[in-house]
Parts: C-alpha cells; structure tokens; sequence
C-alpha cells in the first residue's frame, strides 16, 4: 500500500508542477505549453519501484501568472481511478491537492524558468520537484527526490507529453 501511495504521490505532485512551469517557461508561449492534456511516456521515465500506473492524464484548466488550475487522472497498477486536482497561485504556500490518498498539500514556485515544488504528506513525507521544460514546449521532465522516515528516495524522473 504504501508503494502505490508513494507513485500516487508522485504522479500526483508531478502534475502539480506542470502547470507552473508552463506559465513559467519564456522558451514556448503560455499557450503551447500552458493548457490542454499531458500525457505521462513509461518508456521514457523512471518511476522507481513503485508500481506503475496504467495511465496518467493533467488536464491544464487555468494558467495565468496569478492562478493555475488543473486536473489529473490515473488509472493505478490496480486498475482503481484516481481523480485529483488543484487550485492556488505560484506563491510558495502550502494548498491541498483535493482527492489525494491520505492528504498532500503543494506548494509551487518559480525560479527562473523552471519550477520548484515542496510537497509535504499528512504522515510528514517530503517531496521536492524539480520540472523542466522542452524549448518547444511540448515535453516536461521532473526529477523528484521523496524525503521520508524511511530516508530518502532515489532520483525519480517523470516525463510527459502534450497530448492531442
């Protein structure tokens, strides 16, 4: 259980920064990159050993400097759905991702063109994401590091694409 709570919280936490970044980015425009459906690639991540969802879909609602809104759908290694979403502005203030499993609040900001995500789970465990951003604005890579009682987790890298 706590293996698929921690893709969950990955995946999860990884389309949080996705909308960051895009609005973020000076390398695509706002809208190339800032709305529409991003597709997770298996082939060209590596999520760790955590079970590996059968799919991963951010749907980019809203992305101006001041709001970001989105949603994200995934489909577990089980087969059971999961549906999140989030709200708030780039301001590096904690807000909860609504559905999480077992809670996670997000904060998001920028630095640069790039976006730093520090997450923080109810049972104390601390993400922290770092997203990248293609120059065509068409794929986003995160590498993310979980910080927990357990120690910390390899380099897990995430890498979607603008989906159609």
């Amino acid at each position: 259980m706590n293996s698929i709570r921690l893709l969950v919280v990955l995946c999860g936490s990884a389309l949080v920064s996705l909308g960051l970044l895009a609005q973020g980015t000076s390398q695509a425009s706002s809208q190339a990159v800032g709305e529409g459906l991003f597709i997770l690639s298996f082939s060209e991540s590596n999520l760790g050993n955590a079970p590996k969802p059968q799919s991963e879909v951010i749907n980019m609602i809203a992305n101006t400097p001041s709001t970001l809104a989105f949603t994200v759908d995934i489909v577990l290694a089980d087969g059971s759905k999961l549906h999140e979403s989030w709200q708030g502005a780039p301001d590096g203030v904690l807000r909860p991702l609504k559905n999480a499993r077992g809670g996670e609040q997000d904060s998001l900001r920028r630095v640069g063109d790039d976006l730093v995500a520090d997450n923080v789970l109810d049972d104390g465990t601390k993400l922290h994401e770092e997203v990248r951003f293609s120059k065509d604005g068409n794929t986003m890579t995160i590498a993310k590091v979980v910080h927990s009682a357990k120690g910390d987790s390899p380099m897990i890298t995430a890498v979607f694409h603008k989906g159609r």
